[in-house]
């Protein structure tokens, strides 16, 4: 069992002379508000004047749970617990006791209270030198803009005391001693002791904690890390503000270009897949959620739980700079990959976020990762891209769905990338385009009915249409504009419901013969029209292809064939001519 136990303690329990509470380095600063200071104070009177005003018979209550570390001893009578959950309730009954003390110096009683008994290892020790220094004070003074929090905290408590005792109840004064005395052994908090490891202490956090400590994917990666450096690689308490950079360099950078350019999942996301390239991990690995992979690599590797494809992680070893790499190959692309970009390069990567394989455009991190001093990386890192396209290309339109032969082929590929070379890693990916001609040649494919698949059809409508653009020398910005900023429909160039000219061919009617990209509202407006009719407003479209169709004077069968096997053929030199 993780806990040793819950047990119901009052105050002067939990405060015996002998504990010492530390708030571990990562959590977070003591960050009580007012509503939380009035809702807590007001509860504790309330409980103390008793809710039936005539007999004031006191009501004891309950603070809360508290989930705290297995003791550490520093000596036979003293040992100190770091405080898991509790540690903003528990901070605040010690604000609330220094200010009492401040206000009643007369009583003998709670001048015996001793402060010394909390410990805030927060933000490198910072957080302490504030509560030193409010421990240390003698006197309660409001200033505007306070940057103490217990300082603060202590002035809202003084009000609230006032509030509570000044004509309230029958204008009868406090009685301090016998009020420390209802704080000492009225008040409960249920405490959980734990002898886990931090990690599958975080877990029973999570499950009970309502408030506090905010245990996103972000947050408990830095606090697992922090464990893992710590228990597994001998480093000093310091490492969790090493950590803790990372997360600050990543928010400098996204306010260095005034939009989030970058956050810690996916940061994370590109490190996973560093690490499954670099140690060989099992494929399988991949496919996990970021958060659920850092989970079970974190159980694996502090001993918590085993999990299947964790078992042989061998001398797997998780780094700092190598997280902070991650960070510089993410910024790198984001703000970089689109200066001077040519429009073969803008085609390749649009196109491949078309297809059904859009998730591998991450390859690009994992690349700009490994080749970070390399100057020509973005070139290279294109080249990539440029095949990449056509291979997701000839996939998408021949199947149906995404297909495991290319989920293990990428997988395969990043592992290239970390372990082998850049010359061997485009000869892979073009063995795999050239073994594939058999697929784009059976017929059908290309030159069959496509209208049956919109992401096949779109594909192909939108390859012929960028083949057009290009021969019509319209620049990157146009083409860009007109291919992936213009809404569009796939036209049929004759209609079906044309009763001029028929095609009695089905398949040639929805065929690449006969399908071309058109904007939207052109194609609403000539919907099922003769041919005749159509090429008028053809002609104001910006699209090459349409503008050459419009040069036509008829479209029929003859006409539709033509193009069918000048698309194809286009199509297949683009794809093959490697």
């Amino acid at each position: 069992m993780a806990n040793k136990g819950n047990q119901q303690e009052q105050i002067h329990q939990i405060l015996d002379g002998k504990t010492h509470y530390v708030v571990p380095i990562y959590q977070r600063e003591y960050s009580w508000n007012e509503d939380q200071l009035s809702h807590l104070i007001n509860d504790i009177f309330t409980g103390y004047w008793g809710i039936n005003k005539d007999i004031k018979e006191q009501e004891p209550i309950f603070i809360g749970t508290m989930q705290l570390s297995e003791k550490k001893f520093i000596s036979k009578n003293e040992y100190e617990q770091e405080i898991i959950d509790g540690q903003q309730r528990l901070s605040t009954f010690l604000v609330l006791l220094k200010t009492l003390q401040i206000l009643y110096p007369q009583s003998e009683r709670l001048q015996n209270i001793k402060l010394n008994w909390l410990e805030t290892r927060v933000n490198n020790g910072e957080q302490d030198k504030y509560l030193q220094e409010f421990i240390d004070t003698n006197i309660i003074e409001e200033k505007e803009k306070e940057l103490n929090p217990y300082k603060r905290n202590a002035c809202i408590i003084k009000n609230l005391i006032q509030q509570n005792t000044e004509g309230v109840y029958d204008n009868k004064e406090l009685s301090i001693n016998n009020f420390v005395d209802y704080l000492c052994s009225q008040v409960y908090f249920i405490v959980i002791e734990t002898y886990a490891g931090l990690s599958k202490t975080l877990q029973i956090f999570n499950a009970i904690n309502t408030t506090g400590l905010d245990l996103n994917g972000g947050d408990l990666f830095k606090i697992r890390m922090y464990e893992y450096l710590r228990d597994k690689c001998n480093q000093d308490e310091g490492v969790f503000q090493e950590i803790g950079a990372l997360y600050q360099r990543i928010d400098t950078l996204n306010k260095e270009q005034g939009r989030e350019v970058l956050n810690i999942h996916n940061v994370l996301s590109t490190y996973k897949y560093v690490l499954i390239a670099k140690y060989d991990l099992p494929n399988a690995l991949f496919l996990l959620a970021t958060d659920t992979f850092y989970d079970r690599l974190f159980d694996s590797l502090l001993g918590v739980q085993k999990w299947e494809s964790f078992t042989n992680l061998g001398n797997l070893k998780l780094d700092l700079v190598e997280l902070n790499d991650a960070i510089d190959a993410r910024y790198d692309w984001e703000v970089n990959h689109n200066k001077n970009i040519t429009t073969e390069n803008m085609f390749a990567l649009n196109s491949i976020r078309w297809s059904r394989y859009s998730r591998y455009t991450n390859v690009v991190y994992l690349f700009l990762y490994k080749y970070e001093k390399d100057l020509n990386r973005f070139g290279k890192v294109y080249q990539i891209l440029h095949l990449l396209n056509r291979l997701f290309f000839i996939y998408s339109v021949y199947y149906a769905r995404t297909v495991y032969e290319i989920h293990n082929f990428m997988f395969g590929i990043y592992k290239k990338i970390e372990n082998d070379t850049f010359e061997n890693v485009i000869a892979d990916i073009k063995k795999k385009i050239n073994d594939s001609k058999w697929m784009m040649a059976k017929d059908g494919i290309l030159n069959g009915y496509i209208a049956d698949n919109a992401k096949k059809k779109n594909l192909i409508c939108l390859l012929s249409a960028y083949l057009d653009e290009v021969v019509a020398g319209k620049d990157r910005k146009e083409i860009h504009k007109v291919l992936f900023d213009t809404w569009f429909d796939i036209e049929h160039i004759h209609a079906n419901a044309d009763e001029v000219i028929s095609i009695d061919d089905d398949t040639l009617q929805n065929s690449i013969g006969n399908l071309v990209m058109l904007e939207g509202d052109i194609n609403r407006s000539i919907s099922n029209k003769p041919f005749s009719e159509k090429k008028k407003q053809y002609q104001k479209s910006q699209y090459a292809s349409v503008q050459q169709i419009a040069q036509h004077d008829k479209w029929d069968t003859e006409e539709a064939e033509r193009r069918r096997d000048e698309e194809v053929k286009k199509i297949m030199n683009y794809l093959y001519d490697i």
